[in-house]
């Protein structure tokens, strides 16, 4: 591999401007862009990550003299802003942020760190190239590029070595890094699955190493493992990763079940692996997972635990929306969406059923499946096919590519039927008749009764389309 980065206009504008800062105020500071825009550039990437760190000086004060000297150029300049050090979110150190030439730049010194043994939060102080180097997670994420000399350095002596061979390790023993932050485990997961590393084998010996899965369970917030698996889900192989998070045996740590539900990871896998299967041969479930694919994996992933309920202080709450929501403390609309989807699986599995066999069946009911799953209904039918296969599957002796080809054309039938019955917009049917119409229609008063009553007419007027407002006082005076 090349050790010569290839700059783009923008970026050698700003390195020189960068120098001119330098020269003007006749400081000795040695500037050097760190971690992954270097990884990025050197795999032919394009990258707008520029971190840069200083030897001499607080990212704060060299800063301020950029803006100061984007000012006497005559650009325009941007409010600095200041990241505090905020261990909990993994920022061990004062960062300043500044807006040059139309992109943002973050500064900050040069640093090493030395644990405790109770925490994964570190004691900061300045550090030499050698120390930022080593003290990093990976050596691929151990490279700076010294605009001073325009060239790549590497002082850990092994990240150009690891990035041309494509292997993942850490800079120190495994075993230690990740006892000292735990979290690395699963970002080591994140890395290799995106990069399609191989994994150093001192670094997986420690990725499943008991003590250091304590560690995980123990040292590291809910919160921070959750952007981690968010980071893990956005990017671009989350079923490797998960495959690699199922071997190493963290899983269950991730997606920590409440007390007396244990943990499926065999079988959540294998459903993800039916998910792959069916985005790479239906186009449908591959479109729908460009914009839902964080909600559709979780979903699937929780299949073997849809329809199980906990009671957590004396309320009733599904388990898939509170592994979402405490265990991995994701968004509230992830729970939402895994609970309309597991709760319509059955009732998408029953009208796939009825239309692939030409079954009769009233156009409401498969109205209602719809409503039920909400406004991502079409990503509730891809997790639905995918607990079709498995369940074909397991009944059925067959191979992957035939089972899905079944599931495929099945749903494929089910799309075609919602189009052809213009089922696609049912979630903005509204009945025609108000409350208080229906009230007085029948002579009685708002209240609870008159919610089944607008339900009902919803059904009729799903299955009665043309229906106007007067038929739908015919009906209800008629039937109720």
């Amino acid at each position: 591999m090349n050790k010569v980065i290839k700059l783009s206009a923008r970026e050698t504008t700003l390195f020189g401007l960068l120098m001119e800062v330098r020269e003007t105020n006749q400081l000795r500071t040695v500037m050097r862009v760190a971690g992954g825009w270097v990884r990025d550039k050197l795999l032919g990437k394009d990258s707008d990550d520029i971190d840069i760190a200083l030897d001499d000086m607080m990212g704060r004060t060299f800063a301020e003299k950029v803006n100061q000297h984007l000012q006497l150029k005559g650009f325009e300049t941007h409010r600095i802003g200041i990241v505090q050090a905020n261990p909990d979110q993994s920022k061990h150190l004062e960062t300043a942020t500044v807006s040059i030439l139309g992109g943002w730049v973050d500064f900050v010194n040069l640093r090493s760190e030395t644990y405790s043994e109770h925490s994964r939060i570190p004691s900061i102080d300045f550090g030499t190239p050698e120390q930022d180097a080593f003290r990093r997670d990976f050596t691929i994420n151990s490279l700076f590029y010294n605009i001073n000399e325009r060239i790549v350095e590497d002082f850990t002596g092994m990240g150009m070595t690891d990035l041309n061979n494509r292997v993942l390790r850490t800079p120190l023993p495994a075993i230690t890094t990740f006892k000292d932050d735990p979290l690395r485990v699963m970002r080591a997961i994140r890395f290799a699955a995106r990069f399609e590393l191989r994994i150093d084998e001192d670094l997986w010996s420690a990725a499943c190493d008991e003590e250091v899965h304590a560690a995980l369970a123990n040292k590291v917030s809910k919160e921070r493992i959750g952007k981690e698996l968010e980071g893990i889900l956005q990017g671009a192989m989350p079923i490797a990763a998960f495959r690699l998070m199922h071997q190493a045996g963290i899983s269950a740590i991730v997606f920590n079940l409440p007390e007396g539900h244990p943990a499926l990871p065999k079988v959540s896998l294998e459903s993800l692996e039916i998910l792959e299967i069916l985005r790479k041969e239906w186009e449908f479930a591959a479109e729908v997972m460009k914009s839902n694919k964080i909600m559709i994996f979780l979903a699937t992933y929780l299949l073997p635990h849809a329809g199980e309920v906990c009671v957590i202080k004396s309320k009733k709450f599904s388990v898939s929306s509170e592994v979402i929501k405490h265990s991995v403390k994701l968004k509230n609309e992830y729970c939402d969406f895994v609970d309309h989807t597991h709760s319509t699986i059955t009732g998408f599995i029953s009208i796939a059923d009825k239309v692939a066999n030409d079954t009769s069946m009233p156009r409401s009911e498969a109205g209602h499946v719809v409503r039920a799953a909400g406004k991502h209904w079409k990503a509730a039918i891809v997790v639905a096919a995918v607990e079709n296969h498995r369940q074909l599957k397991s009944s059925e002796a067959g191979d992957d590519s035939v089972v899905a080809s079944i599931v495929i054309s099945k749903f494929s039938k089910l799309l075609q039927y919602l189009h052809q019955q213009e089922l696609e917009n049912v979630l903005e049917l509204r009945p025609h008749l108000k409350g208080n119409e229906v009230g007085a229609l029948l002579g009685i008063k708002l209240g609870p009764t008159i919610g089944p009553i607008l339900d009902d007419l919803v059904t009729f007027q799903m299955d009665n389309p043309t229906a106007t407002k007067e038929d739908c006082e015919r009906y209800i005076v008629s039937k109720h």
